[in-house]
């Protein structure tokens, strides 16, 4: 009797966790990424990708992403497959894989794009714990026509560090990264990763693209702030904590700097928005 209820709990726990188990293409599913354009400007895009219902194409059912990419999982090949909906060219249509959870450290994902064929080797496979589920990771360096292709990592039924999509279309000079994904209206405890979903971007992420231009500086330069600043300041710190350089700040996205006049050493800077009360530190050189 006794191995029998042992029997039972386990049925009942395995029973559990499967059904707590999350796919890619779950259309409960959303994500939010955060978009840099700091070498340019000071220039920040949150973007949003959800499903938007299902489209039947050639015998196969398909969740809609963000309106312009079919998807569908083969749960038992661990294989998740992209096929273009509203593509602007016709090559976009080509069903493809998206993700192959089989892949080993030391294999090479091929991505096809309109006549662009872009080679992935997977460096590493680890797992990560997603309320208190194993998934697979599996992090990929470009070795083949890269261009503009950064580095990135695939966490399954999450999908890719970049966007939900970006192996379908894999070229980006300045990608995005996911700072949020939720699942059938919750936001999961997932581990080495900050799920952070708020509508506003919080200042770890924001604290990223606080840059000094060039770094170290010559004699002149500019610091560039994570977002258009509506009142704040910006004072300069030497070594021995005296103030080198202050600025009041009105509505501005950068500040530029006379550092001709600073002697060669190590600096802090301090830059306040008074309007919510954010505070950032950087470091300049010269």
């Amino acid at each position: 009797m006794r191995y029998y209820l042992l029997l039972m709990f386990w049925l009942v726990t395995v029973t559990r966790v499967s059904a707590q188990k999350i796919y890619f293409s779950d259309t409960s599913n959303k994500w939010k990424t955060l978009q840099a354009y700091a070498d340019i400007g000071p220039v920040h895009f949150v973007h949003d990708y959800s499903y938007y219902g299902i489209v039947s194409l050639n015998g196969y059912q398909y969740s809609f992403l963000n309106g312009s990419i079919g998807i569908r999982e083969d749960t038992v090949l661990g294989r998740v497959y992209a096929k273009g909906i509203s593509a602007v060219s016709m090559c976009d249509t080509i069903e493809r894989v998206l993700y192959d959870y089989t892949l080993s450290t030391g294999d090479t994902f091929w991505t096809y794009s309109c006549n662009d064929t872009i080679g992935y080797r997977v460096t590493s496979v680890d797992s990560v714990i997603i309320n208190g589920a194993w998934y697979k990771k599996q992090s990929f360096n470009c070795v083949s026509h890269c261009g503009f292709t950064p580095p990135y990592t695939v966490i399954e039924g999450l999908g890719c560090s970049i966007n939900p999509g970006f192996t379908f279309r894999p070229r980006a000079e300045f990608p995005d990264r996911v700072i949020c994904f939720a699942n059938n209206g919750s936001y999961p405890t997932i581990s080495g990763f900050q799920n952070d979903c708020t509508l506003s971007v919080d200042d770890a992420h924001l604290a990223k693209w606080l840059r000094v231009i060039p770094n170290p500086v010559t004699d002149n330069a500019r610091i560039v702030f994570p977002y258009k600043m509506p009142t704040g300041s910006l004072s300069i710190y030497d070594a021995s904590g005296r103030v080198v350089d202050s600025k009041v700040l009105n509505e501005v996205e950068m500040v530029n700097l006379s550092c001709g006049s600073l002697a060669t050493g190590i600096y802090l800077f301090e830059l306040r928005d008074l309007g919510n009360g954010r505070r950032f530190i950087g470091k300049l050189s010269k």
